[in-house]
């Protein structure tokens, strides 16, 4: 009887003390193509509006290259672009300016790509939606 306790004991011990192990998930982002500026939304608004969107015509078009190359109609230059996690880096050394942005982004479908940048570029907080053109 004192045996089959015992093994009964052990069998619940190394059962609840066995943990199914969590597999890593690797998070590949396909940022490859062409990407049009198209939106602007506003987060914090006065009078405490809800969240509103302004409308951008003929935005810049990024295009992120599967090498990680990067270039944008707004300059004349070409630069790389790297992203871990959710944090999408862009690197334009253009001259004179070097740019060095990082954003926190999210894809909303295969074909928009919303950029909440780390450093504040709007006094009311913003975040960009871009659409994929190719």
């Amino acid at each position: 009887m004192k045996k089959t306790f015992f093994l009964l004991i052990s069998v619940i011990i190394i059962v609840l003390s066995c943990k199914s192990e969590e597999k890593e998930q690797i998070v590949v982002a396909d940022f490859s193509g062409k990407w049009q500026f198209k939106t602007r939304v506003l987060i914090y608004t006065p009078g405490g509006k809800p969240n509103q969107k302004y409308t951008i015509n003929d935005g810049a078009i990024f295009t992120f290259g599967v090498d990680s190359s990067f270039k944008s109609s707004k300059f004349n230059c070409e630069g790389h672009y790297s992203y871990e996690s959710n944090i999408l880096t862009i690197n334009l050394p253009c001259d004179p300016l070097f740019i060095n942005k990082k954003y926190n982004f999210q894809f909303a479908g295969a074909n928009e790509l919303h950029l909440d940048p780390q450093i504040i570029e709007c006094d009311e907080g913003c975040y960009y939606i871009l659409e994929k053109i190719r």
